[in-house]
């Protein structure tokens, strides 16, 4: 009986420190993205991470969110960022709107970008218009136009 009590002692010690045994699984699938919820949990990441290294100037982090197999659209983007980063410097970005296809697959997506341009520090907003796309786990950045308030 005491040898009984010790096992479930070592037990009841094991799973109230480690939690519960289901949680790795269930990260698993939601970073797969097996469910809407997931998925949208994970564009929201995706596009953060993004505009992240967009202000932050770092061209490799934000290459490995655009999509690989369009490689004129890298380029763009890829120029873009360039030119953008000697000219103007992003202060916040703000997702102001989301939209996703039925099976949410599929994602338009609009962000409020304030920046200033350089050397001059009047802050400035645009909305920045991209098109995102969920395969192979991940979302991937499929289209992305700037247009300002003023001109709408």
């Amino acid at each position: 009986m005491k040898r009984l009590l010790t096992y479930f002692f070592v037990l009841v010690l094991v799973f109230s420190t480690t939690g519960c045994i289901f949680m790795p699984i269930i990260n698993g699938f939601r970073e797969m993205g097996a469910t809407a919820d997931s998925r949208r949990e994970l564009l929201q990441k995706k596009i953060r991470a993004f505009n992240l290294a967009i202000k932050d100037s770092d061209m490799s982090l934000a290459m490995a969110c655009i999509d690989r197999d369009d490689e004129e659209f890298r380029e763009r983007v890829r120029n873009e960022i360039r030119k953008s980063k000697s000219k103007e410097k992003i202060v916040d970005a703000e997702i102001e709107y989301v939209e996703f296809d039925d099976d949410t697959y599929k994602a338009d997506v609009e962000v409020r970008i304030k920046y200033y341009n350089v050397p001059f520090f009047v802050v400035n907003e645009k909305i920045e218009k991209t098109k995102w796309e969920f395969y192979s786990r991940e979302w991937w950045l499929k289209s992305r136009e700037s247009s300002f308030p003023d001109d709408e």
